[in-house]
């Protein structure tokens, strides 16, 4: 069963259809009730771990983004972007990335291709997922398709969770990712700025969305006929969008601000919403002011 939820997002930074994958649920924190973020009784990460996972083929352009997102998650994880701990994650650590060398496809889809890359990952120890495990996973394509919908036309990226409980692995039976596709032709849509500052852009929202809501789930875009959804972890109470995306979805905040790391690296990231705060931010301390680079815009 699928269940899905869109979002058109329409500042500078890519016009996105987010979309998000429902298959299950498990939930580890304790209810509460608030406005605007909203627990709704799913899983949350309490000690996230965040391992890339790159498939391609060594000198293509899969490998060629490697160390800048390497470095943005290594990095990511040590600023205060990432200190989430009103919303019940503890920590985020960073464990080394994978590449998976394997021929490019034109076309990839969601189940087909992409779970059944995960799974035997799996099966032959490259991976070891957790309860607080999250994958994103960059491919070099021409589409990837989940369900009738493909990327760059629907969505530019998304996430999801897959049932493994086969493997009977201590402790989860579900494996939780994201899919960034990076596309053979140009999609004016997902790379407004740069492949590389879109990727950035992207990742960095999805890894606090991640955190916070790992399944994905949307209540408010439920379209199955029978059985049960996915619990959403923190979502908006009014349209269902996740913690890392509610800025740029919902408060239409048009801006990238300025993230720096213990080790001096500097990146352009989009804020993220505190409830705490009631406002935008990226640090968990401060909201954003009016002042910021307009996301898309030209340096």
């Amino acid at each position: 069963m699928i269940y899905t939820s869109f979002f058109f997002k329409t500042t500078g930074i890519i016009l996105l259809r987010l979309l998000f994958l429902l298959l299950s649920s498990d939930g580890v924190y304790a209810a509460g009730s608030l406005t605007g973020s909203r627990y709704l009784g799913g899983k949350i990460f309490q000690d996230m771990v965040v391992q890339p996972i790159y498939w391609g083929q060594i000198g293509t352009k899969i490998a060629a983004v490697q160390p800048s997102l390497d470095l943005l998650y290594s990095e990511l994880v040590k600023t205060p972007y990432l200190k989430l701990n009103e919303y019940g994650v503890k920590s985020v650590t960073y464990n080394s990335s994978v590449f998976v060398v394997t021929n490019s496809q034109p076309v990839y889809d969601d189940v087909e291709d992409i779970q059944n890359l995960l799974r035997g990952l799996v099966a032959d120890g490259t991976i070891i997922p957790t309860s607080n495990t999250y994958f994103p996973l960059y491919l070099f394509t021409g589409s990837l398709s989940v369900g009738t919908l493909n990327s760059c036309t629907d969505f530019c990226y998304y996430r999801n969770s897959i049932d493994i409980s086969e493997f009977n692995i201590t402790g989860t039976s579900r494996l939780y990712y994201g899919a960034f596709p990076l596309l053979m032709f140009p999609c004016p849509t997902c790379t407004t700025i740069s492949d590389m500052s879109n990727l950035f852009i992207n990742s960095a929202q999805a890894l606090v969305s991640a955190a916070t809501n790992p399944s994905g789930t949307n209540p408010k875009a439920y379209t199955g006929t029978s059985g049960s959804t996915l619990a959403a972890g923190f979502v908006d109470s009014e349209t269902g969008v996740s913690v890392g995306e509610y800025c740029t979805v919902v408060k239409k905040v048009e801006k990238l601000e300025e993230v720096e790391s213990p080790g001096g690296k500097f990146f352009q990231l989009p804020p993220v919403w505190s409830q705490r705060l009631a406002g935008c931010t990226v640090d968990f301390q401060n909201v954003v002011g009016v002042v910021g680079s307009v996301i898309g815009a030209p340096a």
